[in-house]
C-alpha cells in the first residue's frame, strides 16, 4: 500500500514556518541603529539645549557721579547720575532680574554653575574715585554684587581710587578685574613682552594688592583680537569682557563676553532689559 502525503497540511506547515522565521528575524534579532539619524538628533538636542539658556546681560558702567552744568557730550555719554544708578538697581530688582557676579558667567559657560533665569552682570571701569563715592554705597544698600575694573597705573592718582579703597570694596564682596596697566590700544603695542606687562602686570598688582585671585579682563576700549585672547587666556584669567553691545548666553566665548554700555537715560535703560520677563 503506498503511503501518501497530504497536500493540503504540508502546505500549511511550510506557511507556518515561514511565518516562524519571520516573526525571529523582525523581534528577536537587534537592529543597528541608524548613526546618522541619531547623529542629527544629538545636534538638534544640543542646539536646543543652548537655546534653553538664560541669557545674561552685562551692564558697562564708567563715572557715577552728579551731572553737572556744561558738562560736554563726550563726557556726559559716560557719566550716569546716583540717582539714576539708584533707579537701575531699583528697576531690576523689582522686574525680577537676579544680579549676579561676572565670574558666574565664565563658569557658567564651562558647565561648573547654573544661572538663574534672568542673570544680570554689573561691571563698572577704570576705576574712578566716583564710582566708590556714589555707586559702592548704592551697590551695598541693594546688596548688588559688581566687578570693578581698575587699571593699575592710575591707582592712587587724583579722580582715581586708592588701594585702601579698593581693598574696602573687596572686602564688602566685590570683585576687582583688570584694565591693564596704563589702558592703552593693545593692538598698537607690536612689542610681545610689552603686551605681556600690561596683561600680566596688571593682574599681578591687583592679587598682591588685595589678596584676591583676578579672574576678569577687559579689553581697553574693547579693543579684541586672537592675539590679545590667547595672552588672556595664558595669563590665567577666566573671563573677558569685550565693549559690544550684546547679550551672553551659556555655550559662548567666555572671553568675548559682551558689554551693554549704560547711559544717564531710564528710557533707553527700559529698552535694553524690558521688565516683561517670561
Amino acid at each position: 500500500m503506498k503511503f501518501v502525503i497530504p497536500k493540503v497540511p504540508l502546505f500549511f506547515g511550510v506557511c507556518v514556518c515561514v511565518l516562524a522565521l519571520v516573526w525571529f528575524l523582525t523581534e528577536k534579532v537587534a537592529t543597528p541603529p541608524n548613526t546618522e539619524l541619531s547623529d542629527v538628533g544629538l545636534v538638534i538636542a544640543a542646539v536646543n539645549s543652548v537655546a534653553e539658556q538664560p541669557v545674561g546681560h552685562v551692564l558697562v558702567y564708567h563715572s557715577v557721579r552728579p551731572i553737572y552744568e556744561g558738562i560736554t557730550d563726550e563726557v556726559g555719554y559716560y557719566t550716569v547720575s546716583p540717582e539714576s544708578f539708584e533707579l537701575h538697581l531699583q528697576y531690576l530688582r523689582d522686574c525680577g532680574y537676579d544680579i549676579v557676579p561676572l565670574d558666574d558667567l565664565a563658569v557658567a559657560a564651562e558647565g561648573g554653575k547654573s544661572l538663574p533665569l534672568h542673570p544680570v552682570a554689573i561691571t563698572l571701569d577704570d576705576g574712578w574715585k566716583n564710582q566708590y563715592l556714589y555707586a559702592f554705597p548704592l551697590l551695598k544698600k541693594y546688596n548688588a554684587p559688581a566687578t570693578f575694573f581698575i587699571f593699575t597705573n592710575a591707582i592712587g592718582h587724583p579722580n582715581y581710587m586708592s588701594w585702601n579703597e579698593i581693598r574696602e570694596l573687596v572686602a564688602a564682596g566685590m570683585a576687582i578685574g583688570s584694565h591693564s596697566k596704563s589702558h592703552p590700544y593693545l593692538d598698537r603695542i607690536t612689542d610681545l613682552q610689552e603686551l605681556e606687562k600690561e596683561i600680566a602686570g596688571s593682574k599681578e598688582r591687583i592679587e598682591t594688592e588685595t589678596g584676591r585671585e583676578v579672574s576678569a579682563f577687559a579689553y581697553p576700549f574693547g579693543v579684541h583680537s586672537d592675539l590679545l585672547e590667547s595672552l588672556v587666556r595664558e595669563t590665567g584669567y577666566r573671563e573677558a569682557r569685550t565693549f559690544t553691545s550684546g547679550t551672553f548666553r551659556v555655550g559662548e566665548n567666555p572671553f568675548l563676553i559682551k558689554g551693554i554700555a549704560v547711559v544717564d537715560d531710564m528710557k533707553q535703560f527700559k529698552q535694553l532689559l524690558t521688565c516683561e520677563l517670561t
